[in-house]
């Protein structure tokens, strides 16, 4: 199980119809549990501690842009920012 749920986590969720394309632990619960990974719908827990035996770190997607140019501030506005 642990390399299809290695495998998984390289897709898009979109690849399993989803409306997004950011995982989150639910989500891969879900999946993993409609792709038959699992026997039964796991916790985000669940799939947090599992992550956690296969020492993968799960990090929350940031939903900021940066720029390295030093006019960023000034030529940002609130129809792109």
């Amino acid at each position: 199980m642990y390399a299809s749920l290695k495998a998984l986590l390289h897709r898009s969720p979109r690849d399993f119809g989803k409306p997004t394309s950011l995982w989150t632990r639910d989500l891969v619960a879900e999946v993993c549990f409609e792709e038959k990974l699992t026997r039964t719908l796991v916790s985000g827990e669940t799939i947090r501690a599992t992550l956690q035996r296969m020492k993968i770190s799960w990090k929350r997607a940031k939903k900021w842009l940066t720029s390295p140019d030093p006019e960023y501030a000034r030529k940002k506005t609130p129809a792109t920012g």
